[in-house]
């Protein structure tokens, strides 16, 4: 299991930063983050942005 959080900020990527690359609003991001709470296509952005597509 992984967090999206712990998981940026150990490469140093601050979260307006993370939601340009992954096409989504910075909103959207912290929702994620913190609630879980997103579509799984920004989900799959998310991960793709953070270059974790082989841990799904």
């Amino acid at each position: 299991m992984f967090s999206i959080r712990r998981r940026r900020l150990l490469k140093g990527i601050t979260l307006e930063t993370l939601a340009e690359r992954a096409g989504i609003g910075k909103a959207t991001l912290q929702r994620l983050e913190t609630r879980g709470d997103c579509t799984f296509e920004n989900f799959i952005r998310t991960v793709l942005a953070l270059g974790m597509a082989s841990e799904l």
